[in-house]
């Protein structure tokens, strides 16, 4: 998890944005769809789902 985004903030955002960002963004780090895969199949989730989500 990193705090402090001062100078990790995205490309492409406006100057409000990124000003934004910068002090009140968070970004943490995300497990892998297909880390998930197995459970969510369990729960009856469709296979077509998570290869949607998995795409995105």
């Amino acid at each position: 998890m990193n705090l402090n985004l001062f100078n990790d903030v995205p490309d492409g955002l406006t100057r409000r944005a990124r000003s934004f960002v910068s002090v009140h963004g968070v970004k943490v780090d995300v497990r892998h769809v297909e880390d998930h895969r197995q459970w969510w199949l369990e729960q009856d989730i469709p296979a077509a789902v998570i290869d949607r989500m998995a795409a995105y």
